[in-house]
Parts: structure tokens; C-alpha cells; sequence
């Protein structure tokens, strides 16, 4: 499957490699502005720009719970194992869920909006990109509270998209200050600066074997990169 969120709050689901609309449905009462399928396919969540977000049945968008937060949504994330649901947005705050019942587990708390969110590929790290150009990385705790364990300097304007490489030692992030950076994890150093874009740069993507880099922006260009 793959899905799409509209401008006036509908989702549409294709399958079939895209060829076959799956269902169509109106899930929010606003701009869907984040989607994310679960690890097993099986469940979809959406986020809008009305405060909402749901967790729908994959099958028959049958709705499994829904949460409001106080204000507009505009990222979500599942963690690599299913456990873990998070979320972020104009509240000023990540907040975890469980993704079986939908009640909160945990809420870290940032100065301003946060636009984008990542999970490291074993799950231990939770990346997030602010709105004063930092990105915040956060160590899981099975049973205490989440810790920020680096905060990555460099970019100049909000971060709309991170993706972690397949092995998990880089994040990759995409800035509306029109570049992309690659970032080592363990010790938060900036490793490149990739310049190209033209306009402001919304996401970014790592090729399954690590190989290539892609980032996408508002001047309508895909670019691929070699993150060597």
C-alpha cells in the first residue's frame, strides 16, 4: 500500500505496486499533513492541521482510536517494532503513544514547533527537527523517561524532514535553508553540507543499502546524492 493526505482532510490508499485505488475516506476536518503505516502495514496513522490524530485498519479504514492534541499536527513516526507512536507539532511537544490503545506514554517538551521526526533503525533514538534549525536526538528508556543526548547545530531555518541510514551511524536531514546535511550520530558532527537545491528542501530519504541520498524541495527537483 501507499497513501496519500489531501488538502481538505481525505486519505486515499492504493495497492497493487499504485495502480489500484484501495479506499478513499474522509478522516480529518483539515489538511492531512502526516501519514505513516505501521511496521506490519497492517494500521495507517494520520495527523491534520485540526489537532487530530487517528489510527485507522488498513483494510477497511475502519477508525481504532483517535486523540487530540491543542493545536495543528504536522509530523508522526513509528517506531521500528510497532511499540511506540510519536508525534509532534505546532504544541510545542513530542508525544508518544501506544499505538494499541492510543493513550499517552510519554511528552518531551521543546521551546517551539516541532517539524519533523525520526526513529533510529534499532529503535533506541528518536530524532526531531525544530523550528530554530536544531535537531534534537533522543536515547529511549524501557522504564525511565526519555533523555536528549545531542542537540546538531547547523542548519539556519526549520527542518522539515530526517531519515537515520540503514545502519543507523547518520541522520540525514532537509531544511527550508535550501540544504541538506548528513550528520555522524555518535559524535552529532556535521559530515556534509549538500548544496543544490534552489528553494526550500521538505524531505529526504536514504536508499535501503545506505548507497544514495535523496532529498526533495519546493523548487520541484528530486536530487540523489552519494553521502560519501
Amino acid at each position: 500500500y501507499w497513501a496519500v493526505g489531501c488538502r481538505h482532510g481525505e486519505v486515499r490508499m492504493w495497492r497493487e505496486a499504485g495502480q489500484t485505488l484501495h479506499l478513499g475516506w474522509s478522516a480529518h476536518t483539515d489538511t492531512v499533513t502526516a501519514l505513516t503505516f505501521s511496521p506490519d502495514e497492517g494500521r495507517l496513522a494520520s495527523g491534520s492541521l485540526d489537532g487530530s490524530l487517528t489510527l485507522w485498519e488498513v483494510e477497511h479504514a475502519a477508525s481504532v482510536w483517535t486523540v487530540w492534541q491543542p493545536t495543528s499536527l504536522l509530523s508522526l513516526a513509528f517506531a521500528p517494532d510497532g511499540g511506540r507512536l510519536a508525534s509532534s507539532g505546532n504544541d510545542t511537544t513530542v508525544r508518544l503513544w501506544d499505538p494499541q490503545s492510543g493513550t499517552p506514554r510519554e511528552t518531551l517538551l521543546y521551546p517551539g514547533p516541532v517539524f519533523a521526526l525520526a526513529w533510529s533503525p534499532d529503535g533506541h533514538l528518536l530524532a526531531s527537527g525544530n523550528f530554530d534549525g536544531r535537531i534534537w536526538v533522543w536515547q529511549m528508556q524501557a522504564t525511565q523517561p526519555a533523555t536528549c543526548v545531542a542537540r546538531l547545530v547547523g542548519h539556519t531555518n526549520w527542518v522539515r524532514g530526517l531519515a537515520f541510514a540503514p545502519d543507523g551511524k547518520r541522520i540525514a536531514s532537509a531544511s527550508l535553508d535550501g540544504t541538506v546535511r548528513l550528520w555522524e550520530v555518535e559524535s552529532g558532527r556535521c559530515l556534509h553540507t549538500l548544496l543544490g537545491h534552489t528553494e526550500r528542501v521538505h524531505t529526504v530519504s536514504w536508499s535501503p543499502d545506505g548507497q544514495t541520498v535523496a532529498s526533495a524541495g519546493f523548487d520541484a527537483a528530486i536530487w540523489l546524492w552519494d553521502p560519501e
